[in-house]
């Protein structure tokens, strides 16, 4: 993976008790969002080689149309979209008997409509910091890959 458990602390922290679980979610997002945002090609060409691509990951400074400009990095963007993801899933569990949500004597849960509007903040936070990486790609003439989109139709036996 791109992002370490240690560096999504330092950028956007959660709860340690469930790092199982969100590594899980770590990956899903890496795998879905982030290889949809760079292109397969791209994305595993980061993800073998993490040293060619420093700043890209990292963050820095580039010039762009006469101005210096600054973005946080990938990893900043993978932390926030990490976070998002998270937070719908965090609160849902697969047990023998179906999908639950905890119920705990001492707390209460939060509505819907408030992890709705978390997940939506935390990814609109994330997209617009991709936006800088975005410049910063193509200051450096990084570019993205084309991810075909597949469509599966159903196939019938005779």
């Amino acid at each position: 993976m791109i992002l370490t458990w240690d560096e999504q602390q330092e950028i956007k922290p959660v709860a340690i008790n469930d790092i199982e679980r969100f590594e899980q979610i770590m990956q899903e997002t890496e795998i879905n969002d982030i290889s949809k945002l760079l292109g397969v090609s791209l994305y595993q060409d980061v993800l073998n080689n993490p040293g060619n691509y420093t700043e890209l990951l990292e963050g820095s400074s580039f010039e762009y149309c006469d101005k210096t400009i600054n973005h946080k990095g990938l990893k900043y963007v993978i932390a926030y979209l990490n976070y998002s993801n998270y937070i719908e899933e965090s609160q849902v569990f697969d047990t023998y008997t179906g999908l639950v949500r905890k119920k705990r004597e001492d707390s209460e849960s939060v509505g819907q409509g408030t992890i709705n509007n978390l997940k939506q903040k935390n990814r609109e936070i994330a997209m617009y910091q991709f936006s800088f990486v975005d410049l910063y790609m193509r200051s450096a003439g990084i570019k993205k890959t084309q991810t075909k989109k597949l469509k599966f139709t159903s196939i019938k036996t005779i």
